[in-house]
């Protein structure tokens, strides 16, 4: 349902390096103290960062090789490098929770089902609405399974019941059909750039 506690802070730790990183290289905001696990963090200046950086995945490629020889490690490399090649930015519809995993839906013309694992908590409990629920956010591989990038936002649009029987239909057939998605490696980087609000 969402990470181990090691699982958590190994994330923050790339997370928050690699904010601060671009930040520092890029001066997107103004200069701030890097953020460590457990402390409190002012979110606004990482909003900045990321709408930057999600339109340039080649800075993650360029953070490896510039910190490569400065304390990360050989996992941490790859799962760097493994956001840079296999993100998706997308506006989901956020069908189902489940134990393991929330099933997020993309609205691409190529439409297919994700199993996002909360990092903290739950998605659902992080979108903070009862799904389904119309949401953007960056997904992301991480260690086997697929996260986001601690950033969901999500669309005052209310579904009916006619709508929530037409998505139940749509999950239920491509769920026979394609499937759920579990690694993100098994599909290509896609980038939709899209306007939502931050919750």
């Amino acid at each position: 349902m969402y990470l181990s506690q090691q699982e958590i802070e190994l994330f923050y730790k790339i997370w928050y390096g690699l904010m601060y990183g671009i930040n520092k290289k890029y001066k997107i905001t103004p200069p701030f103290k890097k953020p460590k696990y457990g402390e409190r963090v002012n979110e606004e200046p990482f909003v900045a960062i990321r709408e930057q950086l999600w339109e340039n995945p080649q800075w993650i490629t360029d953070f490896v090789k510039d910190n490569s020889d400065k304390g990360l490690s050989q996992e941490e490399q790859d799962i760097l490098l493994s956001w840079s090649k296999y993100f998706i930015h997308d506006k989901f519809i956020a069908v189902k929770q489940s134990k393991k995993y929330a099933v997020l839906m993309s609205t691409s013309d190529d439409p297919k089902l994700y199993a996002v694992v909360g990092i903290s908590q739950p998605v659902e409990s992080a979108v903070r609405h009862t799904f389904p629920v119309l949401v953007e956010t960056i997904v992301l591989p991480f260690k086997n399974k697929i996260i986001y990038d601690s950033f969901i936002g999500t669309f005052g649009i209310h579904m009916g019941p006619g709508m929530r029987k037409y998505l139940k239909g749509n999950y239920n057939s491509m769920k026979k059909t394609t499937g759920i998605i579990e690694m993100l490696q098994q599909t290509p980087l896609t980038y939709i750039p899209c306007a939502a609000k931050n919750n």
